[in-house]
């Protein structure tokens, strides 16, 4: 009897040791294991310093950045920063959020560059970092967490644009805030809500609407998934408060603009209803662009993904993924950048995969090779995504190159006029009011006064006998090549004297 009691007190705690651990625990909230610091400071300074390396190494801006670089600077110069322009003209295609980060970050340093007007994106990356962290140790445990957040500061989206000027990184930033925050339940109701609503409005100052559709298309799977509810009765008054601070927020500075200038409402309008509506018609690119983009976006990873994705199909993470990634393929109009704020889920799922590959290779041995067989991976194709950065190869080092021989005539000119390719970025490095045209014929019926023309792409173009060449660079494979002109004015005795 008493070796039967043995056994009957001895076979289940036998029989539960044999049994394998879960690889992925199931999660709704942080509560479960709290994050050592370690945790998230590893991922963030494995982000920081590949970032870094990348800061240095590109070259100067494109068209895209130098429109925000340009209007920040402008913004600095003349203290108006409720009124953005461009090389002089007024600019309200876009919100204002990615001009006041860049002239803010410049007004702390002092002055603006293309390293400069790259930081907002660069703290951007790395908070994006932690929040993978934070979201993937839902899911799994914080090893895991921990080396998703490493594997995403390797994605190519994070190499590239988390180095770039654009707001695209700012805009995923807040629209994955939101949605940590959201459903986070270490926040209390109440201030919860308030901040998610913030969040979300900061997002429609960042690019429009479109961060406050993928936060819905996250959160409303999310809501079916679970027993918690975005709007109830207990978080109503809650939400009524969040929605006014959101207004504050989104639509103080529209109300102060159109008190100065109500026909700006017109151009709004064109910009964002006018604009979503063309892009349900005729596609400039295929409706599969996205299907071959996000893979090489995602990188080596994407096989991770796959896993981590198959293995826990969360609602949040589908919902999340799938509505941008659906709203975009059919859209008209589609970058590269567009679905940045979609992207958060796969860096998730990685880490998910990468939490079952190691479990299924139990083995010391095996899982030290699958590790080191990942990580040489991911060395590699940053190697590959450094070996594709430009580099020394500046298109735009020409036109540096004669702005600083002919800076004295630039900065006299009260006018530039620019003909050829419509690259913004001409606007950064000359720093003078100019405008395009897209021909000689129409830039002098315009403006037959204007006292410097530049030539961009067009070496067979002929300018008339009134304009005397002054400067000319071009590229080492003569793709990008720059002529410089100012206008022949007859003196004024001259002018005299024939009358």
């Amino acid at each position: 009897m008493v070796r039967l009691d043995i056994m009957q007190t001895i076979a289940p705690r036998m029989q539960t040791a044999t049994l394998p651990a879960t690889p992925v625990p199931r999660s709704d909230s942080l509560d479960s294991v709290s994050l050592r610091p370690m945790d998230l400071i590893l991922p963030m300074a494995s982000t920081l310093l590949i970032q870094m390396v990348f800061l240095l190494w590109r070259p100067s801006l494109d068209g895209h950045e130098a429109l925000v670089a340009q209007t920040a600077r402008e913004m600095v110069r003349s203290g108006d920063f409720l009124h953005p322009s461009f090389a002089g003209e007024p600019r309200w295609q876009k919100p204002p959020l990615a001009y006041w980060q860049v002239a803010g970050i410049s007004w702390i340093m002092g002055r603006i560059s293309p390293k400069v007007a790259r930081l907002p994106s660069l703290i951007g990356a790395v908070a994006m970092t932690a929040l993978v962290v934070l979201l993937t140790r839902r899911f799994a445990s914080p090893s895991s967490a921990r080396t998703a957040g490493v594997i995403h500061s390797f994605l190519p989206w994070t190499l590239v644009f988390g180095t770039s000027a654009i707001v695209d990184m700012t805009l995923s930033l807040l629209v994955a805030s939101c949605i940590v925050v959201a459903t986070s339940k270490r926040i209390t109701t109440r201030h919860r809500i308030i901040f998610a609503w913030s969040l979300a409005a900061l997002s429609i100052l960042a690019k429009g609407p479109i961060g406050p559709a993928v936060i819905l298309g996250a959160l409303v799977p999310y809501s079916c998934a679970t027993t918690r509810r975005l709007v109830d009765r207990r978080s109503a008054q809650h939400h009524a408060v969040g929605l006014l601070v959101a207004f504050l927020v989104a639509g103080t500075w529209p109300l102060l603009v159109l008190l100065d200038d109500p026909s700006i409402a017109r151009g709004w309008w064109e910009q964002s209803v006018g604009r979503f509506a063309e892009h349900w018609g005729e596609q400039t690119r295929e409706w599969y662009y996205y299907f071959y983009q996000v893979p090489a976006l995602v990188g080596p990873a994407f096989v991770l993904t796959v896993v981590g994705m198959i293995r826990s199909p969360h609602r949040m993470l589908l919902g999340w993924f799938g509505f941008t990634f659906f709203l975009l393929s059919f859209s008209e109009g589609k970058r590269d950048h567009y679905i940045l704020p979609a992207l958060l889920p796969c860096s998730v799922w990685a880490g998910l995969g990468w939490a079952y590959v190691s479990h299924r290779y139990r083995n010391p041995r095996w899982q030290k090779w699958v590790s080191m067989s990942i990580s040489l991976v991911m060395l590699l194709a940053t190697a590959a995504s450094l070996k594709i950065l430009p580099g020394q190869n500046d298109p735009m080092s020409p036109l540096q190159k004669m702005a600083r021989r002919q800076r004295t005539a630039i900065n006299q000119a009260p006018s530039i006029a620019q003909i050829g390719s419509n690259n913004h970025a001409t606007a950064f490095i000359l720093d003078r009011p100019m405008r395009w045209y897209p021909d000689i014929e129409r830039c002098l019926a315009t403006n037959p006064r204007v006292d410097l023309l530049l030539i961009m792409n067009r070496p067979s173009l002929t300018v008339p006998t009134t304009w005397r060449l002054i400067d000319q660079e071009a590229s080492s494979d003569s793709k990008d090549s720059f002529r410089l002109y100012e206008q022949v004015r007859p003196r004024t005795s001259d002018h005299a004297a024939k009358h």
